[in-house]
């Protein structure tokens, strides 16, 4: 289809034709399939990765932890594994003489708190002794010369014994006293004063007071100790956060005076809400107060009326029971005489007999205990070793999960880098496009104007021939 208006004069050079055609619909492409980016295709990578670790590591925990059978697994369950505080305490030797040579074995894992219990022993099994004869019982030092939390002696009577003075040795080490002793039981062939188990339980109470100093000092070692580690670490922290404290600064003075105001009006609006919940507190605890009161004054007086009831009741149960203790003890004074010959001869008997199954019996639980302990420590050392592996394992795997998690933030970084040259790349390239058509754009029409005083001129010299 021809058009009158087209082609255009050169000099005018219009961009599009007069005639507005009908334009051609774009053709589709054809589609294509998706292309998986490199960031999913590297997040496929990191999970697959992942599950085998993960299936890795599941084997070795299983090899390490199902090392124990079922049976050590059992009898590992009742023993109570010690605390970091426990071990701390136990690596420090108790005083001597807190438990009896003779013993149980069981006495010499007991805390010295713990009072040691009354056993049916046999006679010469079990002697409770402190110190020799004439030795000082009470050894304080200048430390422990007067205790805050016991000024008044509860916990620990320092009582005089003048079995224990120094300044009796020669009376008590002469012939007839040491056999006066000897007969009564109070004293040993090699010189120690023996003692009862209640005077025992009270020397081990100052024993404990002498051990928990000792712990303290330790404890303060520790204590300082971990605060120098500490500090060593927070001092390199500190040097590491200094540079970037000085770089938030500037930022922060920024923006700190806009944010001034805010603060201003929210802690004005947050000391009037407390202000007012003040004065509704003093309010509730008021009216409470006087209901209290009220509520006191009403247990008293019922308090007065059961006690008077209860002195009632107590008086005529005093009575009958006097009166039954009466008639109780006419009817046993009669018929003691007759059971006691009786009883007599039948407790000789069982003296004997218990006596032979105390011995026996002691023997007995000397030996299971030692059984028992030797078992347990045997355990705790087989549970030690196999913490200290699996310790051992996991920081392994904790190093390895490190520097990969380093490695693919590197490449995260190098695929961020890349991104960013390729916008600003483009964004040159449309910077410099735009350039040009814009000094296209000048050069069409300083072209249009010299071609405009061309055709005057030609005008002109026509009309001057005419």
């Amino acid at each position: 289809m021809a058009c009158e208006n087209w082609p255009p004069p050169l000099p005018s050079l219009p961009l599009y034709p007069p005639c507005i055609k009908k334009p051609k619909e774009p053709e589709k492409p054809p589609p294509v399939a998706p292309k998986n980016s490199t960031h999913e295709e590297w997040w496929r990578d990191f999970l697959a990765q992942a599950l085998k670790r993960a299936a890795e590591s599941d084997k070795k925990k299983k090899s390490c932890l199902y090392e124990l059978t079922s049976k050590q697994r059992r009898e590992l369950l009742p023993v109570r594994i010690p605390t970091k505080r426990e071990k701390l305490i136990r690596k420090i030797p108790l005083p001597a003489g807190s438990y009896p040579p003779n013993g149980l074995p069981i006495w010499e894992r007991l805390y010295l708190d713990c009072p040691l219990p009354m056993l049916g022993a046999p006679p010469d099994a079990l002697v409770f002794a402190r110190q020799q004869i004439g030795q000082k019982l009470w050894k304080t030092g200048e430390e422990q010369e007067f205790i805050l939390y016991d000024p008044q002696g509860y916990e620990v009577q320092f009582s005089y014994e003048n079995v224990h003075d120094p300044h009796l040795t020669n009376y008590y080490q002469g012939r007839e006293i040491r056999g006066f002793l000897l007969s009564r039981g109070e004293a040993s062939a090699d010189g120690w004063s023996i003692c009862t188990l209640k005077r025992f339980n009270q020397y081990r109470k100052y024993l404990r007071r002498v051990h928990l100093s000792l712990v303290h000092k330790e404890l303060e070692y520790q204590d300082a100790l971990q605060y120098e580690l500490h500090m060593i670490k927070m001092y390199k922290q500190i040097m590491d956060e200094t540079m970037e404290q000085t770089e938030r600064k500037a930022m922060m003075e920024e923006a700190g005076a806009a944010n001034r105001e805010a603060l201003r009006d929210y802690h004005m609006n947050r000391i009037k809400r407390l202000l007012k919940n003040i004065r509704d507190k003093e309010r509730r605890v008021r009216k409470l107060y006087k209901r209290r009161a009220r509520e006191q004054e009403l247990r008293i007086k019922k308090g007065q009326r059961l006690q008077a009831e209860q002195e009632l009741k107590k008086k005529i149960s005093d009575e009958l029971n006097r009166r039954k203790k009466i008639a109780t003890l006419r009817r046993w004074h009669e018929s003691d005489e007759k059971r006691m010959k009786f009883l007599r001869k039948i407790a000789e008997d069982k003296a004997r007999q218990k006596a032979e199954k105390v011995r026996q019996r002691w023997h007995r639980k000397i030996d299971n205990q030692r059984m028992m302990f030797a078992a347990q420590d045997e355990h705790l050392e087989l549970h030690a070793n196999i913490r200290k592996e699996n310790i051992e394992l996991r920081n392994k795997y904790a190093e390895k999960i490190r520097q990969k998690q380093l490695e693919q933030f590197q490449e995260l970084q190098k695929v961020q880098l890349r991104k960013k040259a390729v916008a600003k790349r483009r964004k040159e390239e449309t910077r410099m496009s735009v350039a040009v058509m814009e000094a296209w754009l000048g050069i069409l029409k300083t072209v249009n104007a010299t071609e405009r005083r061309l055709d005057l001129l030609l005008i002109l010299s026509n009309l001057l021939t005419i």
